[in-house]
């Protein structure tokens, strides 16, 4: 004890300061912090931005047997567009046929339902999670609102599945 006394009045009087467990060490601003800086202030005005575009996607499916003969193979296309601060699928062409418009309205129609249902289940859900005091699902929050008020639906269900990384057919 008594060599660390002498120890702490020596680096008191060095003018040496310690951080305690409350600062935060000074930081050194960088070309990458302003430009996050900027970046985060963008933040909002590009998530509105986002919500204004059409996005489309391609579903390719081959099956490919010895030669690379096709054996089965589809190609659909979709579009999807915000109705109602929902993303709706909207099929356009399958195998290169298009959609008749009625099918098409009625395939939107039961994908909406579709995603109002998803959305009743886990407000529902969280609800009774809530009242038994048990902890928040761990899935993606699709029911929280941002901080405008209003609810993200930047993207659409199941897209982030749908994109594959490029590799070789074996």
């Amino acid at each position: 004890m008594r060599s660390f006394v002498p120890a702490l009045v020596m680096l008191a009087m060095t003018g040496v300061s310690v951080p305690s467990a409350g600062q935060a060490p000074a930081a050194n601003t960088t070309d990458l912090d302003a430009f996050m800086a900027r970046a985060l202030q963008r933040r909002d005005v590009n998530r509105k931005t986002l919500s204004d575009y059409v996005l489309d996607e391609v579903e390719l499916f081959e099956i490919l047997g010895p030669g690379r003969t096709p054996l089965n193979r589809f190609k659909r296309e979709y579009t999807w567009y915000v109705r109602d601060g929902v993303h709706v699928r909207s099929p356009l062409k399958f195998d290169g046929v298009p959609i008749p418009e009625a099918d098409r309205r009625a395939y939107e129609d039961r994908w909406y339902q579709s995603e109002l249902n998803r959305r009743k289940f886990r407000t529902e859900r969280d609800e009774r999670r809530a009242k038994e005091g048990k902890p928040p699902s761990l899935g993606p929050a699709i029911n929280e609102p941002r901080s405008g008020g209003t609810r993200d639906a930047r993207q659409p269900r199941g897209h982030a599945h749908r994109v594959l990384p490029d590799a070789p057919v074996f």
